[in-house]
């Protein structure tokens, strides 16, 4: 009979704290991991000053910014009103998101507080032609617990990546 006791036991904390964590899904959908590269006939100098005002209408504040080597940084950038999900399908729920993050069971009805990353992109000539990467880069989603008298604050990091759509934006507006 204690056999049965301490094997009841066990399954009933194995449930009880397979339920205090927070459920993460993985994204299905399929997300470059490299940067978006795009090609134009427009010279560089062209390129650089379409970026500029790029950001500029875009309210995106620059980091960095090294015309000799063709290099812009934006500072973080909050996805907070820009930020999608996958349905069951792995279809982008919102098509004109910039990121999408993993799908999770969202116990306050809050959503993630942190979705931020940074936009670098790099300019230069190759063979006659401007070549403009653009990488989103130190991506963050973060959904926080908020503590209680039972338990502390607990993060969960959720999977995040671009959807492509800004740097589409990049590609058209360049063009």
């Amino acid at each position: 009979m204690q056999k049965y006791t301490s094997i009841l036991s066990f399954l009933i904390l194995a449930a009880v704290l397979n339920s205090c964590t927070l459920p993460n899904y993985a994204l299905k959908g399929q997300y470059s991991d490299v940067p978006f590269e795009v090609k134009t006939k427009s010279s560089k100098e062209e390129v650089w000053s379409k970026i500029i005002d790029l950001f500029a209408t875009k309210g995106l504040a620059i980091k960095v910014i090294d015309k000799s080597s063709g290099l812009i940084t934006s500072e973080p950038v909050s996805f907070k009103d820009s930020h999608t999900r996958e349905d069951k399908n792995g279809k982008l729920i919102d098509k004109n998101a910039f990121v999408v993050i993993g799908n999770f069971k969202d116990m306050f009805g809050q959503g993630p507080q942190v979705i931020n990353g940074d936009w670098n992109i790099r300019i230069k000539e190759v063979n006659g032609e401007t070549v403009i990467n653009v990488n989103l880069v130190n991506l963050k989603c973060q959904y926080i617990t908020p503590a209680n008298r039972y338990n502390s604050e607990h993060i969960l990091n959720l999977p995040i990546k671009s959807t492509s759509v800004f740097e589409k934006i990049i590609a058209d507006y360049i063009k």
